[in-house]
């Protein structure tokens, strides 16, 4: 997982926060704060994003661009 900010879920409890971080950490998801995609390729049948400083090989991409809450 590549995020531009450098803590995870920044708007949560701390706590919480780290919590989440934890369980991702341990299901094997890599996380990458502080980055930035800056591109996609096509690699060898994969996806390779592309970052400032690093190329990652990825099985799937997921874009999300922000979160506006449904409150009525």
């Amino acid at each position: 997982m590549i995020k531009p900010r450098k803590q995870l879920l920044p708007w949560m409890d701390r706590s919480l926060a780290q919590t989440v971080q934890q369980t991702l950490d341990s299901s094997g998801v890599t996380l990458r704060l502080g980055e930035s995609v800056q591109g996609l390729e096509s690699v060898n049948s994969r996806i390779c994003a592309r970052t400032e400083d690093n190329q990652i090989e990825a099985d799937m991409v997921l874009t999300a661009i922000g979160v506006k809450p449904c409150s009525h």
